[in-house]
């Protein structure tokens, strides 16, 4: 009888393929992070150390289960956070909710918006003027941007009436009449809502500017604001 010998070697290699083959995928859960109320705010995320900013209003991540998670709320300077639901943190004031993930998780945050004279009049005592410039400067390139875009959509409106009027003068009598009312009557439809966008956009601009300097310090009814 013949004796068939098997290297140690080839046994171990064999025993870790199978053993690794049947290794189980750890599974993913779902966490969902969203923001509502009448405020504004982001979202600092870390995921057992990597840490990504939300801006938009939800957002959804497969995660791994045991990964740690903390997401820590950031207001904007018009706003207040009032607190959590979903998750471990719900009732909690703190900014920052803290997590493992052991199952689908949904956490959602909550900014209400602050009018001026919510705000703590100890503000007034210590203003900044790098805050109340940055303010000046965000509401002059919202309003800059806006009328760049004005006058854009303006021109064009003027180029579009200018074409179709040409093409009337190859008309003949009321055609030719008819069509150029037309477009007369088509660019100033376009042209009134396109100063009411503007109009809209730059009391918007100047209505955040006013409470961003209040939460600067400075008392932004005693400011001018253009």
């Amino acid at each position: 009888m013949k004796k068939i010998l098997i290297s140690t070697s080839v046994l171990v290699f064999a025993f870790a393929i199978s053993a690794s083959a049947t290794v189980a995928t750890p599974p993913t859960y779902t966490l969902k992070t969203s923001m509502e109320g009448t405020g504004s705010g982001s979202l600092s995320i870390n995921i057992s150390g990597a840490t990504s900013t939300q801006t938009v209003l939800s957002t959804t991540t497969k995660v791994a289960t045991g990964a740690k998670v903390t997401v820590t709320a950031v207001p904007t300077n018009t706003s207040k956070f009032l607190g959590w639901s979903g998750g471990a943190c719900v009732g909690s004031k703190s900014t920052t909710c803290s997590i493992t993930i052991n199952q689908s998780r949904n956490i959602t945050a909550k900014f209400n918006a602050v009018k001026v004279d919510e705000l703590n009049k100890t503000e007034l005592k210590t203003p900044s003027a790098a805050c109340a410039k940055a303010a000046l400067t965000k509401r002059d390139n919202v309003v800059i941007a806006a009328i760049q875009k004005y006058t854009t959509d303006w021109l064009a409106s003027m180029a579009t009436r200018s074409e179709k009027q040409k093409l009337a003068f190859e008309k003949t009598g009321s055609e030719r009449l008819a069509l150029i009312k037309e477009s007369q009557k088509t660019a100033k439809t376009v042209q009134s809502k396109i100063s009411s966008t503007l109009s809209s956009t730059k009391i918007n601009a100047n209505n955040v500017y006013k409470l961003e300097l209040r939460s600067c310090g400075f008392a932004s009814d005693a400011m001018i604001v253009d």
